[in-house]
């Protein structure tokens, strides 16, 4: 009786963890780049993400706001 109870402890801590969590949250568009038209660059931002989260193709982006280099953005900018 007591290998039994033993064993099945055993087996339900074993099935426990083997169970994976569930998915890491996303942020939503409205979280990344907010509706309106205007995004000021926060430390960490590449212009291609920006892009992607609204939507765009980094080219057309740097191309709106006249940025030369895409490579080259600026906090606050």
């Amino acid at each position: 009786m007591r290998l039994l109870a033993c064993l099945l402890v055993g087996g339900i801590l074993l099935a426990a963890g083997c169970s994976t969590p569930g998915p890491a949250p996303v942020a939503s568009r409205e979280q990344v780049v907010p509706t309106t038209p205007y995004y000021r660059v926060k430390p960490g931002d590449t212009l291609i993400r920006i892009a992607w989260a609204a939507g765009l193709d980094y080219r057309e982006l740097a191309a709106w706001n006249r940025i030369g280099d895409p490579n080259k953005i600026y906090v606050g900018q």
